[in-house]
């Protein structure tokens, strides 16, 4: 189990005693680039990523190794992650994983390879908060609301705004609130 933190990453195996840290904030190419770790994706056939605060993802092998990096290039942003905090890390269809940043939502290969920006459809806050893919749809929470991404659809899809079939309501009683759906989402 990988954990990120505020000072690096931790890395314990159940049929080990301990936790093993890796201090971030190294120059040295196979060791962890940032202090801050924000979010961490293990992939049990490929790289550890670790979403970092400013310079973008790391994978690590499972020796504890960089073995590649996604670094900021804001001179390129359709192919390259913009300057600040990757938040969220989630797989997508076999052989993608996406990465949730400040400035936007990006599909990289499972190598780290190859990136590119998804397009979004409307005004789109950016600030990608948290991500969940379900049968060939990416949920998208933001600062502005839910977006889904249709990964079926041709070029890998657009993020578009969810569209609620019934509306939320917050029904509150005293000091206890209940979020309450009217319909199915």
């Amino acid at each position: 189990m990988w954990v990120g933190t505020r000072r690096g990453v931790n890395r314990t195996d159940p049929t080990h005693p301990g936790v093993m840290t890796f201090y971030g904030g190294s120059t040295r190419k196979e060791r962890l680039a940032d202090t801050d770790v924000f979010s961490v994706l293990a992939e049990p056939k490929g790289p550890i990523w670790l979403g970092l605060e400013k310079r973008g993802v790391d994978l690590f092998d499972w020796k504890g190794l960089r073995v590649g990096a996604l670094r900021p290039d804001p001179s390129h942003p359709e192919t390259a992650l913009p300057k600040g905090m990757v938040q969220g890390l989630t797989n997508g269809p076999p052989g993608t994983v996406f990465i949730g940043s400040h400035q936007g939502l990006y599909r990289a290969d499972i190598d780290g390879k190859h990136l590119r920006r998804i397009r979004y459809e409307g005004k789109l806050d950016p600030n990608v908060t948290s991500m969940v893919y379900d049968r060939n749809v990416l949920w998208v929470g933001g600062v502005n609301g839910l977006w889904r991404l249709d990964t079926r659809e041709a070029g890998g899809g657009t993020l578009r705004r969810a569209q609620l079939r019934g509306a939320l309501t917050d029904r509150s009683e005293e000091h206890t609130s209940e979020l309450q759906s009217h319909h199915d989402l």
